[in-house]
């Protein structure tokens, strides 16, 4: 190596582009161009041969280089180094900006490099040929032709194109989205084998499109399905050099452009490629307006923690052996790509295809490891090689009909849901229940404040009732409602009821009279077992039964009727009414043996037993109320009944748990997500804490020092279809397991076929715990239980749950929230779900619900919550306090503070009883301070706006980042400091932006000396 020949050679083409001599600086709030004259000598050459480990020392020295950032106004925006390993062993390291700098740029710089080093080695001056202009020449040009009607008629083609797709497009990641992005990334790599890429090149020909063209129609494909979206936006990068004479020219031309895939009518692969053939055409005729221009023109939201519009992007790369791309030629050297483990990334995913024209075509899948691990990156890799592979097989197929998995997957897929196991004999709840008692008839079965049953007198009380029952007409498939508050008779009712061969029917004694008098006609309920005390709720006419009439009549009679074996495994067992859609509850059948088969396995996995004490928590009417007490009472454990006014406070059922000697507890999410803030482990002698009913959401500080046991399924499912153990702290909350004993989990797409690992879709249940259906409603039984195309065994039925989950790689099921609970505000989607979740994730903040509200005859995205400890931010600040979370159309228009959320008798969040909001979503609320009347007059000024409130959005206003640099300039002339331009982008309000700079000021006073502060304060009365 000569390293005055590489020296001279890479200084002569600094001097010969412009642009590696740029630097920026801003006058008056605006950006301009200052050009540094030819430099005598740029390559910095530093000696590590003596290093006791060279090469290491290099990389850690390249890795620092291209770590250090740039001054965009002081500094040279290209850096190259020679690090000297060794006498014939050297490391060229070459930092450059990208606004100076594409990859076009690489392979000139290259190809003069080795002219220019070839020449000098040989002691002869290069003769390179003369650039035909400038770089900054071309840009001039490039923007004279930008005049208002080329830049409106390109922006109209944009806005037509680009539709309805959404702002970004959220892949189910392996985290949640941080604020600020670390911009590290990492890759895979993967072969498309020389049959398929053949397959590639011969469906593009016969469809008059290129392999780029199918090639990026399938990575929207995929994207689709894994972003569960019908419209996908993807950037494929322009070289943006429209003229020959652009080509010799080293700088920055490349431009994005956002490519639409619409796939909301179905479309086959070969009208998705058409589509993605036309958008390629037009979007190329119309490249030369920015993609920031394009974004600021179209007034899209904007976020930290995403690129607005294109998340995801495509590009293939032509070129000889591939790793020989941009690498210099120098005689008597071999020169070899470093292979830098540091990697970075401006989008979710970066995908490029590497055509060299030999008969393999490799890719390289770069992603951002905020949001996804290295296993779920090879995953989509392999998504997209098994799209590809069936398209190019049958190119006709409708792209939603094209599978994602391979054999392996679905294998493994098949291995999650193997939970056969056998339900023993005897698992019904009586006859199990009676075993229990011939073991330990003198064990304490129930206590309920002071009153205490054991397991002889709970069978003995029972079957009197039972007794009484049948000869009031309860028999097989007939429903008796049960109306008794908590406590030993209502478990000695249930019981009766059973072992009279019928079916019980909950009741709440706080249902309206009107839900309560349906209830009763649909079930068609043959009688109702109550207390006087409590008879009267019930319509007028029903025939009631208490247990003091049992008593009553009990002659030591047989059950009549009643045969030694009792009802057979599919007879009706309880019947439990939930809300419908359509206003009119649903009324879930559920039988024996789908209990039989929860009962099962959750003695057996829980290892419940006689020394447990469970406490029961949930409403009676709730389905979890069920699993509570018959998994109590089959183990032969104590069930314990607090009292009515402990369940609604976590601290009083805290104390509750402690002073009972409770070791297994069920309590809905809303009331788990309180008790985990208490240490029970120190506290209680709680071993496990079950939870379910909704998406757990546990705070990273919650230690609770017990197992939490996450359970998911609908009522449909028998209580529950999956379960997992969390040991708090976790992040996990999201997760709910696997499949228990006999039930099957299936993540569907809209044709119920298997969507892939990692990839979102409907939870679809099947197995031995659904329910039989709806009483009395075999349509919408139908709509619901679907035959089961899955079945290992014909007749089998799948339940659609209208939940949304994925299957993580380890196995286990991931909730993503409703089906229903997306909505539109603005043109744009929203998962009010995520911003729940961002409310609740705000310090003060106890609970939130979201959902939309028509206000003053507009549909506005409305906020609830529950404000907690003095902490607690005041309405006027929520919106800003989400702002770097949630992007622009997620952020709602309301707030409205509620003393508590109003729940449903099972404890989920009352959506239909939230308060209307009332008043206009946004007012103009004037700046109030000094501070912020500065920054509106800034705001007004520069906007070009006559009145600007405190509470207005930078965005919204017309705000884009050259204004922000506007801004910043203005800010720091006004109050003398340096005002970060992110500042602009984070605190997006009047108010916000002059909080933060007060903030700043009174940093800057702090830091102060006394000199320094008296000096400053003469020089302001110096200005008066």
């Amino acid at each position: 190596m000569d390293p005055d020949a590489l020296d001279r050679a890479i200084t002569l083409a600094v001097a010969r582009h412009e642009a590696l001599r740029t630097r920026f600086v801003a006058r008056d709030g605006t950006p301009r161009v200052v050009v540094a004259g030819p430099p005598a000598s740029v390559l910095e050459i530093r000696d590590l041969s003596g290093h006791p480990d060279p090469e290491q020392a290099a990389r850690e020295q390249a890795a620092a280089a291209a770590r250090q950032a740039f001054g965009l106004a002081a500094d040279p925006l290209f850096r190259a180094g020679l690090l000297r390993l060794a006498a014939e062993e050297h490391l060229l390291v070459l930092t450059v900006h990208h606004s100076v700098f594409d990859a076009w740029s690489l392979d000139i710089l290259a190809r003069e490099v080795s002219m220019a080093y070839a020449a000098f080695r040989a002691g002869e001056e290069p003769e390179l040929p003369a650039l035909p202009a400038g770089y900054y020449e071309m840009a001039a040009d490039q923007l004279a032709a930008l005049t208002p009607e080329a830049v409106a008629e390109y922006v109209a083609y944009w806005r037509e194109h680009l539709g309805d797709a959404p702002p970004e497009l959220e892949l189910a990641g392996d985290r949640p989205r941080p604020q600020v992005p670390s911009y590290r990334g990492e890759s895979v790599t993967f072969e498309l084998g020389p049959e398929l890429t053949s397959a590639v090149r011969e469906l593009a020909g016969r469809h008059r499109a290129t392999p780029f063209m199918v090639l990026l129609a399938a990575y929207q494909a995929v994207l689709a399905r894994w972003g569960r979206a019908r419209q996908v936006v993807t950037g494929c990068p322009s070289a943006g050099r429209t003229e020959p004479e652009h080509e010799e020219l080293i700088g920055f031309f490349v431009n994005l452009l956002p490519l639409r895939a619409d796939l909301s009518d179905d479309p086959s692969f070969t009208t998705l490629l058409d589509r993605v053939r036309t958008g390629l055409l037009e979007a190329y005729a119309r490249q030369d307006l920015p993609f920031e221009q394009l974004v600021d023109e179209l007034r899209l939201p904007r976020r930290l923690g995403a690129n607005p519009l294109v998340q995801h992007s495509f590009q293939v790369l032509h070129g000889g052996a591939g790793d020989a791309q941009g690498l210099p030629v120098l005689p008597g050297i071999e020169v070899t790509r470093y292979e830098d483990e540091t990697q970075t990334t401006r989008f979710d995913l970066e995908l490029y295809v590497l055509d060299s024209g030999g008969d393999t075509l490799r890719g390289h899948l770069v992603y951002a490891t905020d949001l996804f691990d290295a296993t779920t990156a090879a995953r989509f890799t392999e998504h997209y090689r098994t799209f590809l592979t069936a398209v190019c097989t049958t190119p006709a197929v409708r792209v939603a009909d094209v599978p994602l998995t391979g054999a392996d997957e679905r294998r493994l897929l098949a291995g999650w849901n193997a939970t056969g196991r056998e339900v023993a004999p005897g698992s019904d709840p009586v006859r199990a229940l009676a075993e229990v008692v011939r073991r330990a008839p003198q064990a304490i079965a129930v206590t309920a404040g002071g009153q205490r049953l054991t397991y002889g007198e709970l069978d003995a009380r029972s079957d009197r009732l039972a007794a009484l029952l049948r000869r009031r007409g309860v028999g097989a498939e007939t429903v008796a409602g049960v109306l008794l508050p908590r406590g030993a008779d209502l478990v000695v009712a249930w019981l009766a009821v059973l072992k009279a061969g019928g079916a019980y029917l909950p009741l709440d004694h706080r249902l309206p009279a009107a839900r309560m008098e349906f209830m009763l006609r649909d079930a068609r309920a043959v009688l109702v077992i109550t207390e006087p005390g409590l008879a009267t709720a019930l319509p007028a006419g029903t025939v009631t039964v208490t247990c003091a009439d049992a008593e009553r009549a009990a002659d030591g009679t047989p059950l009549p009727g009643a045969t030694a074996d009792g009802p057979p495994p599919a007879a009706l067992m309880h019947v439990l009414y939930t809300s419908g859609t359509t206003g009119r509850p649903k009324s879930v059948a559920i039988e024996r043996r789908s209990f039989a088969n929860l009962l099962s396995w959750h003695l057996r996995e829980r290892s419940f037993g006689p020394s447990d004490v469970a406490t029961q928590v949930a409403n009676i009417s709730f389905d979890a109320a069920g699993w509570e007490i018959w998994g109590a009472l089959l183990a032969g454990a104590r069930l314990d009944f607090p009292p009515d006014d402990t369940v609604p406070s976590a601290e009083e059922m805290a104390g509750h748990l402690a002073r009972t000697g409770t070791t297994v507890a069920f309590a809905t999410t809303a009331m788990a997500e309180e008790l985990i803030r208490h240490p029970l482990g120190r506290n209680t002698a709680l071993r496990t804490l079950l939870t379910g009913g909704d998406l757990f959401r546990p705070r990273p500080t919650d230690a609770p020092g017990v197992p939490v046991v996450n359970v998911y399924g609908p009522t449909e499912a028998t209580v529950l279809a999956t379960a997992t153990e969390l040991t708090l702290p976790t992040t996990a909350g999201g997760r709910i397991g696997r499949p228990i004993d006999n039930v099957r989990v299936h993540v569907l797409d809209d044709r119920l076929r298997p969507v892939g690992i990692g990839v979102p879709g409907e939870i679809f249940l099947a197995g031995a715990g659904l329910a039989r259906g709806y009483i009395g409603a075999p349509a919408l039984t139908a709509e619901r239980f679907l035959p089961d195309p899955l079945s290992p065994s014909p007749g089998g039925r799948l339940y659609r749950t209208g939940d949304l989950g994925r299957w993580t790689g380890d196995g286990e099921l991931e909730f993503l929230g409703r089906a229903d609970r997306q909505v539109k505000i603005r043109g744009y989607r929203v998962e009010v779900s995520e911003v729940e979740t961002a409310l609740r994730a705000l310090s003060g903040v106890r609970d939130a619900a979201v959902a939309p509200a028509t206000v003053a005859g507009t549909t506005r995205l409305v906020a609830w919550y529950v404000p907690e400890g003095a902490d607690a931010p005041a309405r006027d600040e929520l919106r800003d306090l989400l702002a770097p979370v949630l992007p622009e159309f997620m952020l709602p228009d309301l707030f409205v503070a509620l003393e508590r959320m109003p729940t449903t008798a099972s404890g989920k969040t009352d959506r239909g009883a939230l308060p209307l909001p009332e008043g206009p979503a946004t007012p103009y609320v004037p700046p109030a301070t000094d501070c912020e009347r500065a920054v509106a007059a800034v705001w007004s000024d520069v906007l070009g706006r006559p009145r600007v409130g405190v509470h207005d959005d930078f965005f919204e206003s017309g705000g884009h980042s050259l204004i922000a640099t506007r801004i910043t300039a203005r800010l720091r002339d006004l109050f003398g400091i340096d005002v970060p331009l992110r500042l602009v982008f984070e605190r997006r309000t009047v108010g916000a932006l002059a909080r933060a700079v007060e903030e700043l000021v009174t940093a800057e006073v702090e830091a102060m000396s006394e000199d320094e502060l008296l000096a400053e304060l003469d020089a302001l009365e110096d200005r008066k």
